[in-house]
């Protein structure tokens, strides 16, 4: 697996995307931060200062959503591994 293979896996992306809707259907409905990002606006102010807290919330969910994903689904394929090898034993 090469490197682009690993970052552009669709399985992450759209695991990702779909966790992203939901963390912001949840912001907008309940008013509830499910990822707290006060902290990551205030240590990155700088560099997103001109960015509209709504597209930073979409970017910080997306992100966030995007590492939580590709840690399950690497978790996932190790499981599958795993199991492909005791198959063959």
């Amino acid at each position: 697996m090469s490197l682009s293979e690993f970052f552009y896996d669709g399985r992450k992306l759209f695991m990702s995307l779909i966790l992203t809707l939901l963390f912001i259907v949840v912001f907008f409905m309940y008013k509830q931060e499910v990822i707290p990002y006060s902290v990551y606006l205030l240590l990155f102010s700088r560099y997103f200062g001109e960015l509209n807290p709504t597209a930073f919330l979409i970017f910080y969910y997306f992100l966030v959503s995007y590492i939580f994903s590709s840690m399950i689904i690497v978790l996932y394929d190790l499981v599958v591994i795993i199991a492909k090898n005791r198959m063959k034993k």
